[in-house]
């Protein structure tokens, strides 16, 4: 079993991702140690730091900070968490970097909508992501988590 356990500078909760909960740090301490439990500790990803590749696929760094960064798919009104999310170019590579301000994640069918039709979206700092529909309609879907500023390119 994978635990994704998220702390926070002044939090006192652990939170559990893939549990939806909230656990105390003694508890996740108790898990940890428990018979026959292997734990294996990730480094700290910054979301604040800008990553960068030269090539169309992200690195699994870059993917697992955009799931981190956002948490659920940046679609309108899907909920699904990020975790089996892809990483989507908000701005279609080449002309948009493959950076991490430029990444966001979309559940499977609504990054092939996103791929193979007319909508598209676009990143309102401190808002969400705001989405054109092929008719032009706009829809907002707020940020689940509070994001760190998008970068300029």
């Amino acid at each position: 079993m994978v635990v994704y356990a998220h702390t926070r500078p002044g939090q006192a909760m652990v939170d559990v991702e893939n549990g939806r909960t909230v656990i105390t740090p003694e508890h996740l301490k108790d898990w940890c140690q428990a018979a026959g439990t292997k734990v294996t500790v990730r480094p700290v990803i910054d979301l604040n730091a800008e990553q960068s590749t030269p090539w169309y696929e992200p690195t699994d760094l870059m993917k697992e900070q955009a799931r981190l960064r956002y948490g659920e798919c940046a679609f309108v009104g899907c909920h699904r968490p990020a975790r089996d999310d892809d990483a989507d170019h908000i701005d279609a590579w080449p002309h948009g970097k493959t950076v991490s301000s430029n990444l966001a994640p979309l559940c499977r069918p609504h990054h092939r909508l996103k791929t193979f039709t007319a909508w598209t979206y676009r990143v309102v700092a401190g808002v969400g992501f705001v989405w054109t529909s092929p008719m032009g309609h706009t829809y907002l879907s707020p940020f689940v988590t509070d994001p760190p500023p998008r970068h300029t390119r």
